[in-house]
């Protein structure tokens, strides 16, 4: 799985994976794993996201998965 709106709906709100992990306390490596799907995120941490990152998009635009 590929978080493609996630990585979107970041760049648009100017996030860095260096912003992430240090909401997440994780490191720019790990953002990375999570976001390009190598590395599942738990519920929580898209929650975290979504709040600071992407108020606007709702977890089910963020988590769609355009690989199927």
């Amino acid at each position: 799985m590929s978080y493609q709106n996630l990585k979107a709906e970041l760049k648009r709100a100017g996030a860095t994976y260096g912003d992430v992990g240090k909401l997440l306390g994780l490191t720019v490596n790990s953002v990375n794993l999570k976001i390009n799907g190598r590395v599942p995120f738990t519920v929580s941490e898209i929650k975290a996201i979504q709040e600071r990152f992407c108020r606007d998009a709702t977890l089910d635009y963020l988590l769609e998965d355009f690989d199927v």
